[in-house]
């Protein structure tokens, strides 16, 4: 299954007091997410993901993903182990004139496939 969430950041908001946009993924394992910047970012756009007020992307805590027309993608191994999940996008865009609109996916295997791994092995 594949989620894809544009967040459109209007000029002037900062990192601290962010765009929220409040996104639902299903249950299973999150196996790749990206983040595409559109050309016009120029580093001024920041989006960051949080699962439950927990930064998940990126890991190292109160950073944030910036770029310029450009694709940051990586892979991970990621459970939702159940529903309904509380998954936020956070953008701000220090751009004083333009608005921004940054696109955040997310690859996911449906938990019902690799049951038995996220078990340890042990059957259902």
């Amino acid at each position: 299954m594949q989620f894809t969430y544009p967040i459109e950041v209007e000029p002037n908001t900062t990192a601290v007091e962010p765009e929220r946009l409040q996104i639902k993924l299903c249950v299973g394992i999150i196996k790749k997410a990206s983040i595409y910047f559109p050309w016009g970012c120029a580093g001024l756009v920041g989006v960051r993901v949080l699962h439950y007020e927990h930064q998940l992307y990126p890991t190292n805590s109160d950073e944030w993903y910036t770029g310029n027309e450009i694709l940051i993608e990586f892979e991970d191994e990621y459970p939702i182990w159940e529903g309904p999940n509380e998954f936020k996008l956070e953008a701000y865009n220090l751009d004083d004139f333009y608005p921004h609109i940054p696109i955040v996916s997310f690859n996911i295997v449906r938990s019902g496939m690799y049951a038995p791994e996220l078990l340890g092995g042990m059957e259902a």
